[in-house]
This record gives C-alpha cells, structure tokens and sequence, in this order.
C-alpha cells in the first residue's frame, strides 16, 4: 500500500509532469527563433509603471496576464521600453515568484488587443532561471548586433506560459550592468489541486506507517502538513 502512495505521489508533483523549456538552474538557453504567436482575447490584469536608474535609463514597465484558452493555465507577458533621453541600455530582465510552477519562455511581436506596443523590434536573446528554487525568471539582451534594449527602443513582448491558474503580485529587476528593483507586476502561484494533493500522499504514507506500528504495538500521531 505505501509503495503505491509513494508512486501516486511523485505523480502528483508538480501538477502532471510536464516537458518545460525552461527548469530551474537552466542558463543561457537561447531564444534564437523562439517567437510564437498568443491566443486569447482578453487580459485577467494589467498594470504600467516606470522603473528609473538615475544618471542611466527611465525605462516604461508593461505586464499583463493572459488566459490563452477558457479555464487554462496563465500566460504572464512582459515588455520594456527604453527612454529616448536615456543613457544606457538595458541588458536584462528579471522576473520574481516563478517557484513551483512549470514555465515555458518564448517571445513574441504581437499580442491580443492593443495594450502592447508594437516592439523595435529587439527580441531577448537567451533566458535563465534561478537554481534550486526557480524562483527567478531572466531574460537577456546580450547581443551588441540585435540585443540590447537601446535608448529609444521598445522590446519584444517576453511570454512565461505556465501551468498556474492563479496569480498575485510579483517584482524583479531592470539591469544596464546595474540592478533596478521593481515591484507591483504579476506572477503566478502554485497550483492549489497539487498542494492538496501533496498534502493527502504525505498524509496517506503516515496513515500507512500508523496502522503497521499500531499492529505491532507502537502507538503513532499523525499531523497533516501545515499549510496544506
């Protein structure tokens, strides 16, 4: 019985294992030719701020998030705009709160309505994603001949399709070779039906346990995992 608890398990987390582009500690991988075209027709949110390094760059911040089909999974958008009166060129961005979640990491020239700009274009060339935890979501302008946000231009749209259907507030960063905090866009959070899930095997295997111990004489106390 726990042999197949542990299978169910493992299963289970996270939320059907999925192929992704993109998993935590991956660096580098290029986005040569990774452009793909949005479906949907309407944001769940969307939000514009103005993100400044002084003596820099004041670049325009704008994010959405996107349901690509009825009742599926959330597509978070993102894109930047870099002052004409700037300085400096951004090379990086990076975007918070990705743990737990699956995330497959294109771009794109166009999405549904007109809330977007239309872009440089300047297509990210390469995205990385934080070790261990794969909190962090990066996407790197590293290429002097077709990378760097210049001032003046307006980036691709950077799409991080996941398999959350929930969302909050989230932040990350603008680089010129220096960090610039942000926060107040959206990420997604943990699918609810896995953590249930996760909470009923781990429950399950000391429920199993319980029972052999209690034939054998050993009293056990079985606490659901907090949180779950």
């Amino acid at each position: 019985m726990r042999r197949f608890l542990v299978g169910l398990c493992l299963l289970a987390v996270p939320a059907a294992a999925q192929a992704v582009t993109l998993n935590p500690g991956d660096t580098g991988v290029s986005l040569s030719g990774q452009s793909t075209t949005l479906g949907g027709s309407s944001y769940l949110a969307t939000g514009t701020q103005s993100v400044t390094a002084p003596g820099s760059f004041t670049a325009t911040l704008k994010y959405a998030v996107l349901q690509e089909t009825a009742g599926g999974p959330l597509t978070f958008l993102y894109q930047v705009a870099n002052s004409s009166g700037s300085t400096d060129a951004i090379e990086k961005l990076s975007f918070d709160s990705f743990k737990d979640v699956t995330t497959n990491v294109f771009y794109a020239s166009s999405a549904p309505g007109s809330f977007f700009s239309p872009p440089t274009p300047v297509n990210p060339t390469s995205a990385s994603r934080q070790a261990i935890t794969g909190s962090s979501v990066v996407f790197e302008y590293n290429d002097s001949a077709n990378g760097f946000v210049l001032p003046g231009e307006t980036s691709a749209i950077m799409v991080i399709r996941t398999n959350s259907d929930h969302f909050t507030l989230g932040g990350g960063f603008l680089s010129d070779g220096r960090s610039v905090n942000f926060s107040g866009s959206f990420a997604p959070t943990p699918e609810p039906a896995s953590l249930i899930l996760l909470g009923s095997c781990l429950a399950g295997l000391g429920l199993s346990a319980g029972v052999r111990r209690l034939r054998a004489g050993v009293g056990l106390t079985v606490n659901a995992p907090a949180g779950l």
